[in-house]
């Protein structure tokens, strides 16, 4: 392997470690403004992101 296919390797990784953890960081926001949509039982009882009443109980 050459030192450019080596190097090209290393910034594909380190991008996608990158994505990873910045999807891990937004995530929680995600969260947090699905559940200004819910009422408090939603919130506590349901694992989706959004209510059903919301028209996105798919997420």
């Amino acid at each position: 392997m050459t030192r450019k296919q080596r190097t090209n390797i290393n910034t594909a990784i380190r991008y996608i470690l990158h994505v990873m953890v910045g999807i891990l960081m937004v995530y929680p926001l995600i969260c947090m403004v699905g559940a200004t949509f819910k009422t408090n039982s939603e919130i506590f009882y349901q694992r989706m992101v959004l209510s059903e009443e919301s028209g996105a109980g798919w997420l």
